[in-house]
């Protein structure tokens, strides 16, 4: 990337981000959202996206969740906003019927991810799934990402993504702020049909939780978008 094509990315984050700390239409949201994501393409910027590096941090991490939550459970009329300030809640939502929605997003299976993302960014072919969660070692997703890519039965996944499901909402048990708490999971490793099958253990899982509302989220792909609580 040029300089003049990187002061011209960082232009168009500010902006961006100068809109959603104002507040905007979720409309409005949505679309400005497709165009800067059609910029991170171009720019060359999507390997920094997958595994949310500066200065793309915010937008994958906290407002691309929020993109596929807002396309399933918000009307276009309703207005949105992100602080984008490190604190809870990560946004807000202002609904049409008056309610006032505090959303916090936490990442699931996120050590999978990264890894993951960085073979993919690095040999132009990521696997889809490891077998591990987020409570293994670093040394152990190494071991894994060095080993040949080997094949996952639709249950060794679901009983994998139990698991990390599990371990994600376990680290908002101490809700500071926020009534919906979106879960920012895989994108397409399971069809949204085995998510839907899935949500009793999921159901089972968050009974207890402090949180209003949970859902389990996705960015692209057919992955889910799956109300749980």
């Amino acid at each position: 990337m040029t300089r003049n094509e990187h002061k011209e990315s960082v232009d168009q984050l500010d902006a961006f981000n100068a809109a959603l700390k104002g507040g905007i239409t979720v409309a409005e949201f949505l679309g400005t959202y497709r165009q800067v994501m059609e910029f991170v393409h171009a720019a060359g910027l999507i390997g920094k996206f997958r595994l949310a590096a500066d200065p793309l941090k915010k937008l994958r991490a906290e407002v691309a969740p929020v993109v596929r939550f807002a396309r399933c459970h918000v009307a276009p009329e309703d207005r949105i906003q992100f602080p984008l300030n490190d604190s809870v809640p990560d946004c807000n939502v202002w609904h049409g019927d008056g309610r006032h929605r505090l959303i916090e997003v936490t990442a699931m299976q996120g050590m999978e991810r990264f890894h993951t993302m960085t073979e993919l960014n690095e040999t132009g072919c990521g696997r889809g799934h490891t077998g591990l969660t987020d409570d293994r070692s670093a040394k152990d997703f190494h071991r894994e990402m060095d080993q040949e890519r080997r094949m996952f039965s639709t249950a060794e996944i679901e009983e994998t993504y139990v698991r990390g499901f599990e371990i994600a909402v376990n680290r908002k048990l101490n809700n500071t702020g926020a009534d919906t708490l979106l879960i920012d999971g895989p994108p397409d490793t399971l069809s949204e049909d085995r998510w839907h099958a899935m949500r009793p253990m999921l159901t089972a899982v968050v009974k207890n939780h402090p949180h209003r509302d949970i859902f389990v989220v996705a960015i692209g792909g057919e992955g889910p978008c799956l109300q749980i609580k």
